[in-house]
């Protein structure tokens, strides 16, 4: 095991312009500080420096195959004014694992990507002349859909609610991690951030009104309380920094092209089960899960979410769409094999078509065969006809 660090271009001209001796004295301290951080042997870091924040990956170096651990992105503002990062990304060959930010996107197909809106928050706004209004005040948001106001229609456009990350402030972002081989072997971070600088592009705030009103953003030129800026003025200003660290996926004895060959499923999406040693293969319209000994299961459409999950989990749950015309026989079929499920309900209304499954890893086989009797089957969605 070992440790990486990338130190920037930036950093050892900053060392050039140096006498000989500190030159010397700064080497001697990065090799001391490297020296500390191999005797920890557990996680491979890499670091990217930009102009003041920087960003490092924090991952462990050796994983078993589709082992699960946590990854780490951690932004330290080293700058001497706040920043704002507009959009955070943790990827991999696989796609994007989490996203954060007002601008944060999930790319690519990998699954469970989720997107955390954080640090900047989006507020209804108009134009007067050439100044800013807010429209602030009033009870939260409702969760149920109701047509907007007369105030709200008229906030045709939004200034944009910093909470930066403040100087000398360090954040840490933890993210779940299984070690596919889908991953490559190569974690990367991207950070876009913008320094909060008056002189940069224009600040303003508001006093909050005790009801829903529109109130004037006056411009100020100092760093402190709520502060508003316009979007667009932050995407302008925005840096980017970046980070990568590495890691090792251990295969076991009985790898994917054993499996493939057993199976005859050359190729399509794949994951491993871990307690048993099996390998998922989505092949067409069905999925296998074949080991070492060469038994097969055979299941119904693409379970391959589902499986990753019961390898941690003791239950999942899916939803089951009936078609209307077969809902009653799909309540009956479900009963009769002894499947736990529960008909949908939201708001107070229960759906006679849509069912709420939950199964354990040793119930997929009769599962599979209710499915297969009825005409459905599994998508990472949920059971269609």
């Amino acid at each position: 095991m070992s440790y990486s660090s990338v130190v920037s271009e930036g950093t050892r001209a900053a060392w050039r312009k140096h006498s000989p001796f500190h030159a010397t004295v700064a080497m001697m301290m990065v090799r001391s500080c490297m020296r500390l951080v191999i005797l920890a042997l557990l996680w491979s870091s890499s670091v990217a420096f930009a102009g003041g924040p920087e960003v490092a990956i924090e991952v462990p170096q050796r994983l078993p195959a589709w082992g699960a651990a946590s990854v780490k992105v951690v932004i330290r503002n080293k700058a001497a004014i706040p920043i704002v990062p507009l959009a955070i990304e943790l990827a991999s060959d696989a796609g994007s694992l989490s996203a954060w930010g007002i601008d944060g996107a999930c790319r690519g197909s990998q699954p469970g990507c989720s997107i955390e809106v954080r640090w900047a928050w989006g507020t209804p706004a108009r134009h007067r002349g050439t100044a800013w209004e807010l429209l602030l005040g009033g009870p939260p948001p409702q969760q149920a859909m109701t047509p907007p106001d007369a105030l709200s229609q008229d906030a045709t456009d939004q200034l944009v609610r910093l909470a930066p990350i403040a100087a000398g402030e360090t954040v840490e972002l933890e993210v779940p991690f299984v070690a596919m081989y889908q991953h490559g072997g190569k974690l990367a971070a991207t950070v876009s951030y913008a320094l909060v600088d008056p002189k940069a592009f224009a600040l303003c705030n508001a006093v909050e009104p005790t009801q829903k009103a529109f109130v004037p953003c006056r411009p100020i030129t100092t760093l402190g309380g709520t502060m508003y800026a316009n979007h667009a003025d932050l995407v302008k200003a925005q840096q980017t920094i970046h980070a990568s660290a590495t890691f090792v996926v251990e295969h076991p004895k009985f790898d994917i092209a054993d499996a493939r060959a057993k199976a005859k499923v050359t190729t399509g999406a794949f994951g491993f089960e871990r307690k048993d040693q099996r390998w998922i293969l989505v092949g067409g319209n069905r999925t296998l899960v074949v080991g070492a000994s060469g038994a097969i299961e055979d299941l119904p459409g693409d379970w391959l979410q589902q499986l990753i999950a019961l390898d941690s989990s003791d239950t999942v749950s899916v939803f089951w769409n009936g078609a209307p015309a077969d809902a009653s026989a799909v309540d009956k079929r479900l009963r009769t094999d002894h499947v736990s499920f529960a008909p949908f309900t939201f708001k107070g209304h229960t759906s006679a078509e849509r069912f709420r499954i939950t199964f354990k890893r040793g119930e997929v086989v009769a599962l599979a065969a209710t499915m297969r009797a009825l005409g459905y089957h599994m998508t990472e969605s949920g059971i269609p006809k």
